[in-house]
């Protein structure tokens, strides 16, 4: 069902099955117009994926370099990573144990109330992006939210950046 602010415009709705079922009509309306009948036939067709592959070499391969790595990888590249990603080693035995950074602010004991935890977490978000509350790198894009609605939050939670 269509969003009810935009049913006179609006014909298929966000869910997936919709938007492959919108994108396929848009696929047949294109190819039953009279100039796109022979658009993926003849030696015109051939020559022009040939221009553009040669444009956009690569273009088709998997872009993930990490298919097909066995499992028995070398350990120098396996504890380099690690180190890069500040993963701990803790190892008694043969065995290797990965435990990830301990987070301090994760060990304070905290109240369980939602509010709370929605105003700590706000909190700790706007912290890490240095009080930014808009923009790519603010505190709105990371939580999801509009900026203007992450204002209204933290009036309403009486936030403020310290001084």
């Amino acid at each position: 069902m269509p969003d009810h602010r935009n049913r006179d415009r609006q014909k298929y709705c966000k869910r997936a099955i919709c938007r492959k079922a919108s994108k396929s009509a848009s696929q047949a309306k294109w190819l039953n117009k009279p100039e796109n009948k022979n658009y993926f036939q003849g030696p015109l067709n051939v020559q022009r994926v040939q221009v553009w592959r040669k444009q956009n070499p690569g273009y088709w391969k998997p872009k993930s370099s990490n298919k097909g790595i066995a499992l028995q990888e070398d350990i120098a590249e396996t504890l380099l990573r690690m180190q890069q990603s500040g993963q701990v080693i803790i190892s008694k035995d043969r065995i290797l144990k990965l435990i990830p950074p301990v987070n301090s602010s994760l060990n304070v004991p905290r109240d369980l109330k939602l509010e709370v935890v929605e105003r700590n977490h706000i909190i700790d978000v706007l912290k890490k992006t240095a009080w930014r509350v808009s923009g790519e790198k603010g505190a709105a894009n990371l939580l999801g939210l509009k900026p203007t609605t992450l204002q209204s939050r933290m009036k309403k939670m009486d936030i403020t950046r310290p001084t």
